[in-house]
Formats: C-alpha cells, structure tokens, sequence
C-alpha cells in the first residue's frame, strides 16, 4: 500500500510538510509565524481548497435535505 512519502515520487509529501509553524516569543508576546522550507506548495494549497468545498457540500446537502 502505498503512502504519503511514495506519491508523486514523494512530491506530494515533501509540499504537505513545507509550511512549518514556530513559537515567537521576541516580543515577549506568544505568537507564532509561518516560515517556508521548501519550493512550492501546490499539493498544499488544493488540499486545503479540498477541505472547504468538501465543507461547503456537506453543508449545502444537510440544507437540502431538511426540507
């Protein structure tokens, strides 16, 4: 069975991984900020669109079938 790490010759899992969140506490207030440590991320971005239109379907059919 393949996984993540065999997709697209490891493309896809290389890009899911590439944005990564850091604690920043230089200010003395927690805050977090986003730093790159790849190329591109396109895997990532049409995941996330994914998630939302599979998100906005979901809810479209409970509206739809309540009546």
């Amino acid at each position: 069975m393949r996984g993540a790490p065999d997709i697209d010759d490891g493309e896809f899992f290389a890009q899911m991984k590439a944005p990564k969140r850091e604690r920043d506490l230089t200010s003395g207030v927690l805050r977090y900020r986003w730093t790159e440590s790849g190329g591109v991320e396109h895997y990532r971005h049409a995941q996330a669109f994914d998630h939302l239109a599979a998100g906005q379907w979901m809810c479209s059919r409970m509206r739809v079938s309540r009546f």
